[in-house]
């Protein structure tokens, strides 16, 4: 049957005769734009080539048109039947391919020497009286032959000769275009099939499942039969398979772990520089089953991936080699970040093992200092209102002194044991619905016999919108707010003012409390609720020293209520600590 273009352009041009040469030239255009157009369309090669095949023979007039590919295909199209041998097909592929040329007829390959008698006796017998042979070169690799067959001696005019120059010419570029389309499509299936390994990488932390996610990837992309991840372990000098898959029905015998040597890891590949492969090596690689890649990260050894294909083995190709160790390297860095999240998580429970043995330790260090302590205390007591009699005046100066030492150790011990209740989360609130402002004015009445000793002026200011009631636990509150006056008072001179501030701001209640004392350090404003850590300028005020305990605590329970502890300082100003706690209508726990 002849190509559409042939049939629709003589029902329009009744003079073709007449013309035959330049509409010859049009239709050889024609079958060059057709055939790259069928491979735009994704046309399969031989059928594309079959299209082909059959517009030369209308073109030219011939018996036979072959196209016999490198790949051993051959495709023909006849007006009369000229049957050649597949014998001699390979024989004239084989013979014609190696020629510097772009045509050749069948005296020219004569006259070369190329056909023996031989072959042309054979080339009688079936036939053939004359042939016009042009090899398709894409950048210099042979692509086939296309080969024109006449069953009369004829002598192929120039015309001819340039037609069939011009179409095989295209033949090569449209073969070059669907080459580099091919491997552009490749390429950006590999990339996409890299991201998705990438992106395994990305959602987990598990090496078995970092590692099968890719096995499956790389397997089914390669075709592999099996695709094995081998794990090292440099403590013990041990390889494990860590994930295996397997893509085909047909049994593959097991791997021995015993028969992969240790030093795999470091000859199987013959890798040049880390990540990068050895391509000459692998072009040398003879066809086989099976082939490892390293995973290796700076230069630290953590496994092999092995890939096997069953029968027929094709060699495994350069991209193949490259994609592989392109995969091996993202491999490595994510095992290497696998394992240092581990040995970080590891860490940080061995912090907390520690942690909690030392609040074990303080909770019952505390509890036998405290028992001790109360008994000093109470027998001081005593002794301050003569109940073991009368004391002289120095007795009564030393009994006090006990008194107010074991006060302040007891203190200290009592916020060590809140540390440690705080830092384990054995610190647990007892909420209920309370009057905040009694507990501040209880509080500010505790502190008031301090202030009136130091003369230091005391106010306590409520705003009329601050709300009567919350949720909360009081003993904890009250021991925030003690430890704010507490440090006020401390760090405040005589005859100066603390002020007690109590405000209503957007669903948030704020008490403050401020000073008149040196201020703090604006570099050491977060530092000083960090536990053990207090401000660096001292003062003559400052008569004793804390743990460096009390605004940690403070801190914590005021985030346990949902609130916040903010400070703001100048120095030689004063401090301003504010307790910010959210006020909702429903309780808070």
């Amino acid at each position: 049957m002849e190509p559409v273009y042939l049939e629709e352009y003589r029902k329009k041009n009744a003079s073709y005769t007449l013309i035959e040469s330049g509409a010859k030239s049009a239709v050889s255009v024609g079958i060059s734009q057709q055939f790259l157009q069928a491979l735009v369309q994704n046309v399969p090669l031989n059928e594309s080539m079959e299209r082909l095949c059959a517009g030369l023979l209308e073109l030219i007039e011939a018996d036979s048109v072959f196209w016999m590919g490198s790949d051993d295909t051959c495709i023909s199209t006849e007006k009369n039947r000229i049957a050649l041998s597949p014998l001699l097909k390979k024989e004239l592929l084989s013979r014609i391919k190696h020629l510097d040329g772009s045509f050749f007829t069948l005296e020219s390959l004569v006259h070369l020497g190329v056909l023996p008698g031989r072959i042309l006796q054979e080339l009688k017998k079936t036939g053939v009286a004359s042939f016009f042979v042009a090899p398709v070169v894409s950048e210099f690799e042979f692509q086939g032959l296309l080969l024109v067959i006449q069953s009369k001696k004829q002598d192929w005019t120039p015309q001819e000769v340039a037609w069939m120059e011009s179409i095989t010419l295209n033949v090569s570029a449209s073969l070059r275009f669907q080459k580099e389309r091919e491997e552009m499509q490749k390429a950006l299936e590999r990339e996409q099939v890299i991201s998705r390994i990438i992106t395994h990488m990305s959602q987990t932390f598990d090496e078995k499942r970092i590692l099968k996610a890719a096995a499956k990837e790389v397997g089914q992309y390669l075709g592999a039969d099996r695709c094995l991840m081998v794990q090292f372990d440099s403590h013990d000098d041990q390889l494990s398979v860590q994930s295996m898959e397997q893509f085909c029905q047909e049994a593959i015998p097991p791997v021995r772990l015993a028969d992969l040597p240790r030093s795999m890891l470091y000859k199987n590949i013959h890798p040049t520089k880390e990540g990068e492969p050895d391509k000459s090596k692998a072009q040398q690689t003879p066809s086989t089953s099976d082939y490892s890649v390293n995973i290796i990260y700076r230069g630290i050894p953590l496994g092999a991936m092995v890939l096997h294909r069953c029968g027929e083995a094709p060699q495994w190709s350069i991209h193949e080699v490259d994609f592989l160790h392109t995969v091996a390297t993202h491999l490595g860095a994510a095992l290497f970040q696998s394992s240092l999240y581990y040995q970080e998580q590891k860490a940080k429970e061995d912090a907390r093992n520690t942690l909690l043995r030392k609040n074990q330790y303080l909770a019952s260090m505390t509890h036998e200092l405290r028992t001790p302590l109360h008994s000093i205390i109470t027998c001081s007591n005593m002794g301050i209102e003569n109940m073991l009699g009368t004391l002289t005046e120095k007795q009564m100066e030393y009994m006090q002194l006990i008194n107010q030492s074991g006060e302040h150790l007891l203190n200290m011990i009592d916020d060590l044991l809140d540390l440690a209740k705080i830092e384990s989360g054995k610190l647990i609130l007892t909420p209920r619905r309370i009057n905040i402002l009694h507990v501040i004015q209880e509080t500010c009445a505790m502190m008031l016999p301090q202030f009136k000793k130091k003369q230091q002026h005391f106010y306590l200011c409520v705003d009329d919108k601050f709300p009567a009631t919350i949720q909360a636990d009081a003993t904890r509150l009250k021991q925030v707010f003690l430890n704010l006056l507490s440090n006020a008072h401390k760090f405040t001179p005589e005859q100066a003012c603390i002020e007690v501030s109590c405000g209503f701001n957007a669903e948030e209640m704020v008490v403050q409390v401020k000073d008149t004392g040196m201020g703090i350090p604006a570099e050491e404003l977060e530092k000083i609720f960090e536990p053990f850590e207090q401000a660096s300028n001292k003062t003559e005020f400052a008569q004793k020293k804390g743990t460096g305990l009390g605004l940690s605590i403070a801190k914590s329970i005021t985030e346990m209520h949902g609130g916040r502890l903010d400070v703001q300082s100048a120095l030689g100003k004063g401090s301003v600590f504010s307790v910010v706690l959210p006020y909702l209508e429903k309780d808070m726990f």
